[in-house]
C-alpha cells in the first residue's frame, strides 16, 4: 500500500505504478498546479466585471487550461494505445482514427474511441475561433468576413469568442467522459453485461450532441446564423432556453447515461472506488452547476436581469454571481478534477491508490459544499461576505477541491518519476492479463 510518505518523496514503490508517464510531462503538471492557484488568487483580488471574468482572469484561465489539455491528450493516448500521445491534437486525432492496437491485451471501446474523435475535432474548431479572435487584437483585417455576414466587426468577434468558449467546454468534458469510459470499463462486464450497452448508448448520445453543437457554433461564429431562443416569453422575450444550450444539454444527458452504465459496471465487477466515484461525481457537479442552475435562470430572466438586459431586475446580483461561479466551477475546476482523477486511475494500480482516494474524498466534500454554496449565492443571498454562510461554503469548497487537485498533481509527478527511474527499479508493471473469451474482444 502506498502511503503519504511514499508519494511525498515523489517516488512510488515499484509495484504501485501501472502505466508510468514520461518524465518531462511533470512540467505540465507543475504548471497546472501553479496556475490553478494563481487563477483563484487573482479572482480573490479582482472584482468581477459585471459578473464576468476580467481580461486578466481570462488570460490566466487559458494559461492553466492549455497544459491541462496536454495532460488529457497524454492520458488518451495511453488509454487508447494510439502511439501518438506526444504529438499535438491533430496527431492525436490521426492516432485515434487510423492507428489503434486492438486484441486481447488492449481492448478498445469503439463508442468511446469515436466519441473522442468527435470531441477532438470540436476542440480543434474551438481553437480556431479563439485564434481568430486573438488575431483581431493584432489588427488582423476581418472586415471582409463581417461584411459577408452583414454584421459589424465587433459582432463578429463577439460571436467568435462565444463559439470558442461554448464549443471548448462540451468538447473537453465529452472527451473526458469518453476517455473515462475507456479507462473504467474497456471490457464488457460479465456480471452486468447490459451495462456495456448503456455506456455505449450514452457515448453515442454525447457524440451526437457534440456534432450538433459544433455545427451550430461553426455557422454562428463564422457565418451569419443567429442562435434562436426556444420557448421565448417574458419581458422583451428574454425568458426561454437558448437553442445552443439545449445542444450542450444533450452532451450532458449522454454523460448521465454513461455514468449510470459505469456505476452498474463498477459495482457489478467490484471495481468501484472513491477515486472513480469522484471522477463521475465531477461530471454531475458540472452539469448541476452549469445546466440545472443555468436553465432555471434562463426561464426566470425577468428576476435575474438577462445578463444586464433588464438592469432594474431584483436578481441582477444573483445573476452576476452565477456568471462568475459557473465559469470557475464548471468551466475550470470540474474539468480538471475529471481528467486528473481519471488519469490517476489509469496510471496507478488499485493497491497504490490509497492517497488518491483520500484526495478524491476531499474533492467529493468540496463538490457537495460548492453546489450548496452556489445555490445559495445564485438564488438566495448573493452578497460575497463572511457573514453569508453560502459564501463561506463556497470558499471552503474551493479550498477542498484545489487541495485535492494539488495532491493529485503531486501523485502524477511521483508516478512519472518512478516510471523513469534509472536501473529499472521503478519500472512500470505491465497491465494485468486480459480474460479470454468474449469479454476480451473490442466492444
Amino acid at each position: 500500500m502506498a502511503s503519504l510518505k511514499d508519494w511525498s518523496r515523489l517516488e512510488y514503490p515499484p509495484d504501485v505504478v501501472r502505466d508510468a508517464l514520461p518524465r518531462f510531462y511533470g512540467i505540465a503538471e507543475i504548471v497546472v498546479a501553479t496556475l490553478v492557484l494563481g487563477f483563484l488568487l487573482y479572482l480573490g483580488y479582482q472584482a468581477p466585471a459585471g459578473g464576468d471574468l476580467s481580461s486578466g482572469a481570462v488570460d490566466l484561465y487559458h494559461l492553466a487550461m492549455i497544459p491541462a489539455a496536454t495532460l488529457l491528450i497524454l492520458f488518451g493516448s495511453q488509454a487508447f494505445s494510439t502511439g501518438y500521445g506526444l504529438g499535438p491534437e491533430p496527431m492525436y486525432l490521426v492516432g485515434l482514427m487510423f492507428k489503434r492496437r486492438g486484441g486481447a491485451d488492449a481492448p478498445v471501446r469503439e463508442a468511446a474511441r469515436w466519441a473522442t474523435v468527435v470531441a477532438v475535432v470540436a476542440a480543434l474548431l474551438a481553437v480556431l475561433y479563439g485564434v481568430m479572435a486573438l488575431m483581431a487584437e493584432f489588427h488582423f483585417p476581418f472586415g471582409w468576413l463581417a461584411r459577408w455576414n452583414h454584421e459589424s466587426v465587433s459582432t463578429l468577434l463577439g460571436n467568435l469568442v462565444t463559439s470558442h468558449s461554448h464549443t471548448m467546454l462540451p468538447a473537453v468534458m465529452g472527451g473526458t467522459v469518453a476517455l473515462t469510459a475507456q479507462i473504467f470499463a474497456p471490457r464488457r462486464s460479465q456480471r452486468a453485461p447490459w451495462s456495456s450497452g448503456v455506456i455505449d448508448a450514452g457515448l453515442w448520445v454525447a457524440a451526437a450532441g457534440m456534432v450538433a453543437m459544433a455545427v451550430v457554433y461553426l455557422i454562428s461564429g463564422l457565418g451569419p446564423y443567429v442562435i434562436p431562443t426556444l420557448w421565448a416569453h417574458g419581458t422583451q422575450g428574454v425568458e426561454g432556453l437558448a437553442m445552443d444550450d439545449s445542444l450542450t444539454g444533450v452532451v450532458g444527458f449522454g454523460s448521465l447515461i454513461v455514468a449510470v452504465g459505469l456505476l452498474a459496471h463498477m459495482f457489478a465487477e467490484r471495481e468501484a472506488s472513491t477515486l472513480r466515484l469522484a471522477t463521475i461525481a465531477s461530471w454531475l457537479s458540472a452539469i448541476v452547476g452549469i445546466g440545472v442552475y443555468g436553465y432555471y435562470i434562463e426561464f426566470h430572466e425577468n428576476f435575474f436581469g438577462a445578463a444586464g438586459a433588464l438592469p432594474k431586475a431584483p436578481g441582477t446580483l444573483n445573476d452576476a454571481m452565477f456568471t462568475e461561479h459557473h465559469i470557475v466551477w464548471g468551466f475550470f475546476l470540474m474539468p480538471i478534477v475529471a481528467m486528473m482523477f481519471a488519469g490517476l486511475d489509469l496510471v496507478l494500480h488499485p493497491g497504490g491508490q490509497r492517497p488518491a482516494r483520500r484526495a478524491a474524498a476531499m474533492a467529493l466534500w468540496g463538490m457537495v459544499f460548492g453546489l450548496i454554496g452556489m445555490a445559495g449565492l445564485n438564488f438566495s443571498n448573493p452578497h460575497p461576505r463572511w457573514a453569508n454562510p453560502f459564501y463561506d461554503l463556497w470558499i471552503v469548497a474551493l479550498a477542498l477541491v484545489v487541495g485535492s487537485l494539488l495532491q493529485g498533481l503531486l501523485m502524477l509527478v511521483a508516478a512519472q518519476s518512478t516510471g523513469s527511474s534509472p536501473g529499472g527499479s521503478g519500472a512500470a508493471l505491465p497491465a494485468s492479463p486480459s480474460p479470454s473469451g468474449p469479454a476480451a474482444r473490442d466492444i
